[in-house]
């Protein structure tokens, strides 16, 4: 039997989301007169207020339909570090020397998580070794290491390549004790009941940041995710907001890009004019608003011409997902044209309107880290209400409270190695891994 045009769930959440007051036929036409760009295979799908407005698949592929999506991997991948920086297994600004000494000796231990989640690591661009099946994750990442060149100070340019996140991927396996495949699936595949969703390239040296296998329910089950702030399906907050929000911050620092794959002042999904599109955490930037300060729309681009989209400020969530083996640098401005229409089609919610709260809650910067015994605080301290600090197993060792006019506390007593610190304030908790060395 010939399967329909879309699968019975979502035909009936179609049905029922009076898809009536939208016509999309500019959406349909666009893909009808575009077949040759995308090879005639393509699925969309389109979320508003968390119902399905549109649905489109075209020659023989569907909602289920499983394929590679390129560099879309590097923002599960993304979501995967900040689950264990919650966890308080590493932070974001932990450096790659701290696990890997011989990056110190070799002049590239200062490069971070967060520069290397950013393409701002300082590392030249890919590399053979994280495609080298014959190596593990640990081995392909010390070659990188030892043979990759260096080509600016971390954090000074932006320099697109997944070298830089296959080098946190070696962090997080020396952290977790456990393999890519098995943090990925336990941290984040297995809450997001993300079934169809796996690292295929590489199976001891996974390609983190563009290795994925996938397909477009799984992908709207990833934009649902980050458009609910860390939530799944089913209300569970996996990831606290605090560290989704990461994903809507300039990681990069406006820092000057020498190759992205984003087009310099892109004609469509470019409301505000923009000549350049910046970089999240392992997503793109793509809309931000320069007069209330607001990061509307993150996006994760794959080669293969897949995208993920959220837009908060109309509260869309949009997924295109097609298998086109080169040129997405043709097909991604016809995707551009239609985010176009589809974020037309509704009010911009945020429009001249400055919304503290989804910028992000207080951050504290924790200093000096590593520490030789005396820890600074930084930030808003009148929140806090107390100071814990565990093992990274999670043994409580020791807590304080602090008043107004304190901003230092002593963990001298403790012996050499890491420890999470852990902010109470009157809101939330923060989390923050600290290493003592003397």
């Amino acid at each position: 039997m010939k399967k329909t045009a879309c699968s019975l769930l979502l035909c009936l959440t179609l049905s029922s989301a009076s898809a009536q007051t939208h016509n999309f036929s500019v959406v349909d036409s666009l893909f009808d007169a575009n077949r040759a760009l995308f090879n005639g295979k393509v699925v969309c799908m389109l979320k508003h207020n968390d119902t399905l407005i549109y649905y489109k698949e075209m020659g023989g592929i569907d909602s289920t339909s499983n394929g590679l999506i390129a560099s879309v991997s590097k923002t599960f991948a993304g979501i995967t570090i900040l689950k264990l920086a919650q966890e308080g297994l590493l932070t974001l600004d932990d450096s790659l020397g701290m696990y890997k000494p011989r990056a110190t000796t070799l002049g590239k231990g200062a490069t971070t998580i967060r520069q290397n989640f950013s393409h701002t690591g300082g590392w030249f661009a890919n590399t053979t070794f994280h495609a080298d099946n014959r190596l593990n994750l640990q081995q392909a990442v010390d070659s990188i290491i030892e043979y990759d060149p260096f080509i600016y100070i971390p954090g000074q340019k932006f320099k697109y390549s997944g070298v830089s996140m296959h080098t946190s991927g070696a962090i997080a396996e020396i952290v977790t004790g456990q393999d890519w495949n098995t943090i990925f699936s336990t941290s984040i595949s297995s809450p997001l009941n993300l079934n169809n969703s796996f690292f295929c390239l590489g199976q001891n040296n996974p390609r983190i940041a563009g290795g994925m296998c996938s397909n477009p329910s799984d992908l709207m089950k990833l934009g649902d995710f980050i458009a609910k702030n860390g939530r799944n399906n089913l209300g569970v907050q996996v990831i606290d907001s605090l560290w989704m929000s990461e994903l809507w911050k300039d990681q990069t620092n406006r820092a000057p890009q020498l190759t992205g794959v984003y087009p310099y002042n892109p004609a469509n999904n470019n409301p505000y004019n923009a000549d350049t599109i910046y970089y999240g955490f392992g997503n793109w930037l793509d809309i931000y608003n320069p007069n209330t300060q607001y990061q509307e729309q993150i996006s994760a681009d794959g080669a293969f011409g897949s995208v993920v989209w959220v837009n908060r400020c109309t509260n869309m969530t949009g997924v295109i997902f097609t298998k086109i083996p080169t040129r997405y640098t043709d097909v991604f401005p016809l995707w551009y044209q239609i985010m176009d229409v589809f974020r037309n089609s509704v009010p911009n919610t945020c429009s001249g309107v400055l919304d503290v709260d989804k910028i992000g809650k207080p951050t504290y910067n924790i200093y000096p880290n590593p520490s030789q015994g005396m820890i600074h605080i930084e930030g808003p301290k009148y929140t806090i209400r107390k100071i814990k600090i565990f093992s990274l197993s999670g043994q409580l060792l020791g807590e304080k409270y602090l008043t107004n006019d304190e901003n230092t506390i002593s963990i001298s007593e403790l012996a050499d190695g890491f420890y999470v610190l852990k902010i109470e304030t009157n809101k939330q908790a923060v989390f923050k891994k600290i290493v003592l060395r003397r």
